[in-house]
């Protein structure tokens, strides 16, 4: 066998291994490819999920606000009935003060 036959033959198997390894590594190209592409919609999902929890949690603090504005009324409110009951029994008390003085002052006399 001649020497240009011998590296003609090796030129051949190096090329058919570098086919090969191109063929595999296009495969390997391809499936990132197909997998970034599915890493994309995933994360175009998430930021959408992200942007939907965001806007709940906007309306919940707005609600939530809301609702503290309003329990404060009804606290105030309460607070107000809770003095005028305080002055009403306060009241009931003097005049069943009166009254028992009243009914022990007919007693003696």
């Amino acid at each position: 066998m001649s020497f240009g036959l011998a590296l003609e033959l090796l030129t051949v198997v190096l090329l058919a291994a570098t086919i090969v390894a191109c063929f595999t590594l296009h495969r390997r190209v391809a499936v990132l490819r197909q997998a970034q592409t599915e890493m994309a919609k995933a994360i175009e999902g998430f930021n959408l999920a992200t942007a939907r929890a965001e806007a709940g949690i906007l309306s919940m603090r707005q609600a939530s606000e809301d609702a503290g504005i309003a329990l404060q009324k009804q606290i105030d409110k309460a607070r107000v009935v809770n003095e005028d009951l305080s002055v009403a029994v306060r009241a009931g008390d003097r005049i069943i003060h009166r009254i028992g003085q009243a009914a022990e002052a007919g007693r003696r006399g």
